[in-house]
């Protein structure tokens, strides 16, 4: 099996993880860490591992309505994202942009994507839906936690800024450029929030900046470089998918505000 393949497999493994219980965040991963509810139930707001059955993945919901999705297991399938209103439910969703990777590798939007949460009982359900990809529903009953032995979620323990700091690699994904899935090896993040990475044809220089008090970061990235096929700059959120042994997988989803161009990345600490 080749580098690139254990570290995408090495990378979703941790990413797809139950949630466990009990301990710290350095200590050894567990196959057998039983699932325990943590102490911060489903809200409106949070950073959630979904199952549709169909895919997997992890979507984060914040404050102002805006919410941003990756869909993957040994690849990025997809990258929902979109603003929700206040009465947004999954029996009333609302239009959002879904740009999918299985049908075409460079990546498209879906015709008629929409995408509705209902909370009720401590349970957050979760409904997306297109026309080519049907409608598709899954349950959440915990916040997503730092790694299966920490009852630390995500959202609510921002992990420290200089803790994440450092050189990663990993799979990323494109719309709008022509470009097929590229394997990043030269991701470097400072304890600053700047970040800087290759990519085909152009060079990429960004920041993220705190969201608020949670684990989240609000992104953005320029691209450079004379045969680059980015228009311009773009910006999203950036969430850690996981912190086990003070190693954390990064995911970026990034987009052009006209909404035609975007950039996901699932990063590896090395």
């Amino acid at each position: 099996m080749s580098t690139h393949a254990k570290t995408l497999i090495a990378m979703m493994t941790l990413m797809l993880c139950a949630c466990g219980g009990g301990g710290s965040s350095t200590s050894p991963q567990s196959s057998t860490v039983p699932s325990v509810s943590v102490a911060t139930p489903p809200s409106l707001v949070g950073i959630y591992d979904v199952d549709y059955g169909q895919f997997k993945g992890v979507y984060t919901f914040l404050e102002d309505g805006k919410f941003s999705g990756i869909h993957a297991t040994t690849t990025i399938f997809g990258h929902p994202y979109g603003t929700l209103s206040a009465t947004s439910s999954i029996d009333d969703a609302r239009p959002i942009t879904w740009v999918n990777y299985v049908v075409v590798q460079f990546g498209h939007e879906e015709l008629g994507a929409t995408f509705g949460r209902s909370l009720k009982d401590g349970v957050l359900s979760l409904r997306i839906s297109s026309a080519s990809m049907g409608s598709l529903n899954a349950t959440v009953k915990e916040q997503k936690t730092w790694g299966p032995n920490s009852s630390k979620t995500l959202y609510f323990d921002p992990i420290p800024l200089d803790s994440l700091a450092g050189n990663y690699l990993g799979d990323s994904v494109s719309m709008g450029v022509n470009t097929e899935p590229q394997f990043v090896s030269d991701f470097v993040l400072d304890r600053f929030g700047n970040y800087r990475f290759s990519w085909a044809s152009c060079n990429f220089q960004g920041n993220v900046k705190q969201h608020g008090n949670t684990g989240v970061f609000d992104a953005s990235v320029t691209p450079t470089g004379s045969n680059c096929k980015y228009k311009g700059a773009l910006s999203g959120i950036a969430i850690p998918i996981s912190f086990v042994n003070n190693k954390a997988v990064l995911s970026f989803q990034l987009d052009s505000p006209d909404r035609l161009q975007s950039l996901a990345l699932l990063m590896q600490a090395k």
